[in-house]
């Protein structure tokens, strides 16, 4: 079974506040999972949407949020050579 989250805004909204509006759902779901979430953390001119750590378990989550039905190869690669550098 597929399943999927589909952001839907006023029709001639930029594109832009998709990705807005997804990050801070994301946000919402893991704060509710007992996460401290940091938004737009930016480090060496990289950016993660979203730092997560488990108020608990202090287990710790990097999080980059497509609003996008498939994000392309170089994309994901450039969100995993920036874990690189945290």
């Amino acid at each position: 079974m597929i399943k999927e989250i589909k952001v839907l805004l006023e029709e001639g909204t930029h594109k832009s506040k998709h990705g807005s509006v997804f990050e801070n759902l994301i946000r919402l779901v893991l704060e509710k999972e007992r996460y401290t979430v940091i938004q737009n953390v930016n480090d060496a001119g990289l950016e993660i949407d979203l730092l997560a750590q488990h108020r608990t378990t202090n287990k710790i989550l990097y999080v980059e949020c497509k609003a996008k039905i498939k994000p392309t190869s170089t994309e994901l690669k450039k969100f995993i050579f920036s874990l690189d550098l945290l």
